[in-house]
This record gives C-alpha cells, structure tokens and sequence, in this order.
C-alpha cells in the first residue's frame, strides 16, 4: 500500500525540521533572501563572494614581522576575486611589534610587491613606541600612533575585472630591529560586475 502527502502537509514537516543539513557539493539556484529571514546564520571557515552587488573581507595569512634594520619588516597578499572595487584597506596587529631604538614603521597598499599603487606609506608608529595586539590602521577611520589613517591615492586602480593580488607591506624606517609583531593585511571589497 503506497502513502501519500499532500504539498501542504509536506511544507510543515520541512518547515518543522530541526536538523543540520549537510551542503556538501549542493548548489542553490533562484535563491532569494529577504531581509529578517534567516536568524541565527553561521558561516563557517572560508568563503567566496561572486555574486554583483555583494560585499565581503580577504584577508592575508597572519605575518610574522621581523627585520634587521630599515626595510621591509612583512609583506602580505590579499587575493581578490574578478570584479571586485576596493572599499577599504589595513592592517590588524596579532601580535605586539616590538622595535628597539628610535624607529618609525609604516604601511603602504599597491598591487604590486611594496607598492603604493592603492595607498601610500602612512605612519603606523614612531618614536619609540611599540604597537600593541588589536592595533587596526586602515582607510576608513582606524589610525596610526599620529592620527594618521591610511588614504586612497589619486587615481588608484580601485576596481578590476579579473582576479588579483593587493600587497600591504609594512616597513620599517630606521636602522632599528624588529625583535616581535605579528599582522594581518585585509582588503574589504564589493563586486560591482
């Protein structure tokens, strides 16, 4: 004897579901969120925003910072996905830099390696102080030990229809040591088409 439900009936029991789905390999077409209904939504490890109009953050592995001297202390690599326009770029200290002497470190953003295509250099701090974990500089508001935000070049190459890479270097003016410091470089972007 076979038994059937109806489509009513068949929507409760989906809508009632209190399990974990596993997505593994599934692809969703035609899904449309509306605002307020979905609560309580965790993603979880990386992701990859593609779809025009969307926003999302790559950010760079965690680099250690070390240096003998004035020169490039950590370089880092942010990728981005075809048609993304920057919105906003930094860097977020992981650990506490530790410089000896008198020595000033700063950041810059381009796209190539030590670039300032994107950003030129900005103080993150100086005069012998040393930068401490939680520390973020970047465009939108989060400043260096002087106030100083990182700012967007005059006539930047914001915007690319194909992949590529951002570097955001730190570097450290004189010939003082890096003894400590860990960062993470972020690029925040949003695909435009």
């Amino acid at each position: 004897m076979s038994r059937r439900i109806g489509l009513a009936r068949w929507e409760a029991l989906l809508e009632d579901l209190k399990r974990s789905l596993s997505g593994t390999d599934t692809t969703l077409n035609g899904v449309t969120i509306k605002s307020g209904e979905i609560e309580d939504c965790t993603l979880s490890n990386d992701h990859t925003v593609t779809g025009t109009g969307l926003c999302g953050v790559q950010r760079s592995d965690e680099t250690s910072l070390t240096r003998t001297g004035a020169g490039i202390m950590g370089a880092m690599e942010v990728s981005l996905p075809a048609g993304a326009l920057i919105i906003d770029a930094g860097v977020i200290i992981s650990d506490a830099i530790v410089i000896g002497g008198n020595s000033t470190v700063t950041v810059r953003v381009g796209t190539g390696a030590d670039g300032e295509q994107i950003c030129a250099a900005a103080n993150l701090m100086s005069a012998d102080t040393d930068e401490t974990v939680k520390t973020v500089m970047n465009v939108i508001g989060a400043s260096g030990e002087a106030g100083v935000s990182l700012a967007f070049a005059a006539q930047a190459p914001m915007w690319s229809s194909s992949t590529r890479t951002i570097h955001i270097t730190m570097r450290n003016g004189d010939a003082e040591n890096t003894t400590a410091g860990k960062a993470y470089g972020f690029v925040r972007f949003m695909i435009v088409a």
